[in-house]
């Protein structure tokens, strides 16, 4: 179970990362 949860959760911060830094490179661009 402590696997499973651990991707979950690792798949939730992958996500966020990816938008925070698309959000980022948008601003820099910018």
């Amino acid at each position: 179970m402590e696997k499973g949860g651990r991707e979950a959760v690792n798949q939730i911060f992958r996500v966020i990362g990816n938008r925070s830094l698309t959000n980022f490179v948008k601003i820099f661009e910018r």
